[in-house]
């Protein structure tokens, strides 16, 4: 019950920072993991985790050798995040590693953490209360570390998706990606939301390094096209 209440003081002091009054719940949560494949990742980034809601989901989805780093603008829910997760028995090598920034220098954060470029990006950010120019921002920031057939996904309120912002965001992701793709409304959650899944076709090996930096995108990154987590992209 902590953490909804933590939630809910950062959203009233910080409304647009903190688009959430209350965690997701864990139905939506299984249903991001599901369609991210983070199963069979190798790398996955969240962006705007919060208290962890999906963050729970993910770690108890990913392999042995799986890395995850998670990026938390609010220095609060960060703090509260890693000191949650360090309490958390988990099979990793590593504890589930948690920065505090902001993803519109997501690029310069990973050339920072030494990641290479994730297979799967999961975000739990209040797209429809950004400004365009914020949302622009973010999303070629996504698009420009995400691996060669990585996917992205992330979710909207049923409701808010419609309004001005919220129908920007819907068309800026067909800019940003080949495909894209919305799951059923998840119904059990407050309020409904559906899961949105963007994807970039398979390329040949990308180049160059992270917003300049001399640490090439793929560091130690193992990366192949039949280990890839997103192969077969079809919501199911």
């Amino acid at each position: 019950m902590r953490k909804g209440f933590l939630l809910l003081r950062e959203f009233i002091s910080r409304p647009g920072m903190v688009g959430a009054v209350w965690p997701s719940s864990r139905a939506l949560a299984r249903r991001i993991v599901q369609l991210g494949r983070v199963s069979s990742a190798k790398v996955v980034v969240e962006l705007g985790p919060g208290t962890g809601a999906f963050t729970r989901e993910i770690l108890g989805g990913l392999t042995s050798d799986a890395s995850f780093l998670a990026v938390e603008k609010s220095e609060c829910l960060a703090r509260y995040l890693a000191s949650s997760l360090s309490k958390r028995p988990g099979h990793l090598s590593d504890l589930p590693k948690v920065v505090q920034g902001c993803a519109t220098r997501l690029a310069d954060l990973l050339a920072k953490e030494r990641f290479c470029m994730p297979d799967v990006v999961i975000s739990g950010l209040p797209w429809a209360g950004f400004r365009p120019m914020v949302q622009k921002k973010i999303l070629s920031q996504i698009s420009e570390v995400l691996a060669p057939g990585g996917v992205f996904v992330t979710f909207a309120y049923f409701g808010p998706h419609l309004l001005r912002r919220g129908r920007f965001f819907r068309r800026l992701l067909d800019t940003q990606f080949e495909f894209v793709e919305r799951s059923a409304t998840v119904v059990a959650n407050i309020p409904p939301a559906f899961v949105i899944r963007a994807s970039k076709r398979f390329s040949k090996e990308k180049t160059g390094s992270v917003a300049g930096s001399k640490e090439p995108f793929g560091i130690n990154c193992g990366h192949t096209s039949h280990g890839c987590c997103c192969n077969s992209l079809s919501i199911s």
